[in-house]
């Protein structure tokens, strides 16, 4: 339509340019024609714009329409300033952020939304900010500024979705935005029951591995009694030789030299027991499997969605693709990462600027990988640098200070090595090394830790 429209303007210039002004006549038939196709085409948009609103209304799917030119405006002038890199940018500007995400506002939301977060009115709907949405709008929102960065229209998430009276619902989120970047149009999909199902998987996962090793404590504990009770006695004893002949008259010197030799010798033997005991508990003879870093951290993400929001933290991984499997116990080596990550959250949580946790991995020679969990927090002092993987320190108030000593333990239990650094700029780095799964293995083979 605007094709025959623009054709009959051309039309009667060039006629009224060739006649002059006995065009006149001609001219005005044309100007009507003109005017009456015009009104056509307005009608056809009205109609397109009746469609497209009973379609976004009445689907059983959830959507909502936002406004984001003015934030896509402010992007592409951040671009023609030099910025090459969103990452960057949103790190080193996070006030401009701050402005892109005010200027993104919600134009309509549907039914079905309207239902899901449990409104019964579009305007209060409506007239929320869109930062106020979602447990981890930020997040979202700010994938959206990256997607428009890089000229994407379309991209996909996950969302906590926070509704009427604080309900919360978890969401698949799809958006596509047009080629003129004047609004997005965003779908959701309910998935909060299908994330309890899996975190109820691996919370039983989880007790099943707690009670395993109840069973292996109660187990060995029931030796360790026994174990310690004759080097006790024999120390008991050699102590009473020793004040005996220490009372002689001249004290006799060998014979206590000699008790003294058999307490030590006592002594290493618990010391030897001790460390054998607490060897089986925490590092003992486990089925190690290929492990795949992207899908284990991605579903730590999710468990861990919750409570990094609550911190006003998130995830975020940069795994090279040649460096995503390890041999590890599957159960521990997750557990290592849920630490290290709520640690970093902690160590956060004064900062001002965006709280991001970064995990990212590299191959580091032909045989090993490196993972590194980076925080931006302030550090940590040189002192206690030195001290963290030290039982029963702590720089938290009731904390117990075993924490990094078991990582450090799980990761030594795979052939691996765990360390700490404090980064250039801000934050510190945990740093774990470990072995890469040998070339030969199919995924189906395991190997028993030999340390």
């Amino acid at each position: 339509m605007t094709t025959i429209l623009f054709a009959s303007i051309a039309v009667a210039f060039a006629y009224i340019r060739a006649n002059g002004l006995a065009a006149t006549e001609r001219a005005r038939e044309i100007a009507g024609k003109m005017e009456s196709q015009a009104q056509s085409y307005a009608d056809e948009i009205a109609r397109s714009e009746v469609r497209y609103a009973t379609l976004f209304s009445d689907m059983n799917h959830a959507h909502a329409e936002q406004d984001i030119s003015e934030a896509k405006r402010m992007i592409d002038e951040a671009k023609a300033n030099g910025a090459t890199s969103f990452e960057r940018l949103a790190a080193e500007n996070p006030e401009f952020i701050d402005r892109c995400l005010a200027a993104v506002k919600v134009n309509r939301v549907n039914d079905a939304l309207l239902n899901m977060m449990g409104y019964a009115d579009h305007a209060e709907l409506v007239a929320k900010p869109p930062t106020e949405n979602a447990v981890d709008s930020r997040r979202v929102m700010q994938e959206q500024l990256h997607a428009m960065f890089d000229g994407r229209h379309h991209f996909a998430s996950t969302a906590t979705l926070i509704g009427k009276d604080n309900r919360k619902v978890t969401v698949a989120v799809g958006v596509n935005v047009p080629d003129d970047w004047s609004v997005s149009l965003s779908t959701h999909i309910d998935i909060t029951e299908q994330l309890r199902d899996r975190e109820a998987i691996l919370s039983a996962r989880e007790d099943l591995a707690r009670a395993s090793r109840a069973l292996a404590v109660g187990a060995i504990s029931t030796t360790l009694s026994h174990e310690l009770n004759q080097p006790l006695l024999a120390i008991g004893l050699g102590t009473k030789s020793a004040e005996r002949w220490l009372e002689r008259t001249p004290p006799r010197l060998e014979e206590v030299a000699r008790s003294l030799e058999g307490i030590r010798l006592n002594a290493d033997r618990m010391s030897a027991i001790i460390r054998n005991t607490r060897d089986k508990l925490v590092k003992g003879a486990k089925e190690l499997s290929r492990v795949d870093l992207r899908q284990l951290l991605t579903e730590t993400s999710y468990v861990l969605e919750g409570d990094l929001a609550a911190r006003h933290s998130r995830m975020q991984l940069s795994l090279d693709d040649d460096a995503i499997e390890v041999m590890a116990d599957r159960t521990d080596i997750q557990q290592v990462f849920i630490n290290l990550i709520t640690n970093a959250a902690d160590a956060m949580a004064q900062v001002e600027c965006e709280r991001i946790v970064t995990i990212t991995s590299r191959r580091s020679t032909e045989q090993r990988l490196t993972i590194e969990v980076s925080d931006n927090g302030p550090g940590i002092s040189d002192e206690n640098l030195k001290l963290v993987f030290q039982p029963f320190f702590s720089t938290k108030s009731g904390g117990m200070g075993m924490g990094l000593q078991i990582c450090r333990s799980i990761i030594e239990s795979f052939g691996g090595t765990l360390n700490v650094r404090n980064n250039q700029g801000r934050g510190a780095t945990f740093v774990i090394s470990l072995p890469l799964p040998p070339a030969s293995d199919t995924g189906q083979a395991s190997q028993h830790a030999t340390r």
